[in-house]
């Protein structure tokens, strides 16, 4: 069986943030949204929004989803914020 990642969800630029009265809005800039995929072969792959492959970048994220001890069942993916 082949198995990919799904599409994320992009976000989508709108003319103006309608928010309530009292109410801010600003852009955040703290880190980076990925999805992490632990194949069933051992391959991890960690991916940005656009489909960008980031796991050389962040080996200590990869490490701990070869480890054992990880919980996420292999062929599965996690949507996860990187700080």
């Amino acid at each position: 069986m082949t198995w990919t990642l799904p599409e994320p969800i992009l976000t989508a630029p709108v003319p103006g943030p309608d928010l309530p009265p009292g109410s801010a809005a600003e852009p955040k800039r703290d880190g980076y949204r990925a999805q992490l995929a632990r194949y069933a072969d051992g391959r991890v792959l960690l991916c940005s929004r656009q489909g960008t492959d980031m796991t050389a970048a962040f080996p200590e994220i990869r490490w701990v989803a070869l480890r054992s001890e990880y919980q996420a069942p292999p062929n599965r993916s996690n949507d996860k914020l990187i700080p």
